[in-house]
């Protein structure tokens, strides 16, 4: 993995994973590069965050960086519930062993683009738009009422 766009940037990421120390379990905590050749670069290491609130701020808002976060569901309608529950929606991913599964549970996301068993690729045709840039303004609304399915990739 490659550095952040500059020190400020690994700053507020690294800051976005300890804030979520004080509402969420830590599973795998990254943090910035402090010793070696890479300490003068903008690197930061992977965190990976247990979160049950989906209203919690490692949620809502996006950290474009290298922090992930983990979410326990019940069922499919819960899972698809807690994908949905923030505002922007560009991409998704659905992994399972049943086929059948990411094809249905990818139809009820609100996301511009779904995968299954993949990430990044098979681009299918776009169809629709919705927040987060695909295509023109779209990009400024939000992306409520739901969003129609932008791309599917299989």
């Amino acid at each position: 993995m490659g550095p952040l766009v500059d020190h400020a940037n690994a700053d507020r990421v690294d800051q976005a994973a300890a804030d979520a120390a004080g509402y969420a379990k830590i599973l795998v905590r990254g943090g910035r590069i402090t010793e070696g050749p890479l300490a003068a670069g903008a690197f930061v290491r992977a965190s990976l965050v247990e979160v049950e609130d989906v209203e919690r701020p490692i949620i809502q808002q996006e950290v474009f960086g290298p922090v992930a976060t983990f979410e326990v569901f019940d069922d499919e309608a819960d899972a698809i519930s807690r994908a949905d529950a923030t505002e922007f929606g560009l991409a998704a991913s659905v992994w399972s062993r049943d086929v059948d599964r990411p094809l249905r549970v990818g139809r009820e996301l609100e996301a511009g683009t779904v995968w299954a068993n993949t990430w990044e690729r098979g681009r299918a045709p776009q169809r629709r738009a919705c927040a987060g840039g695909v295509p023109g303004d779209q990009a400024l609304r939000p992306r409520r009422p739901q969003a129609p399915l932008t791309r599917a990739g299989l």
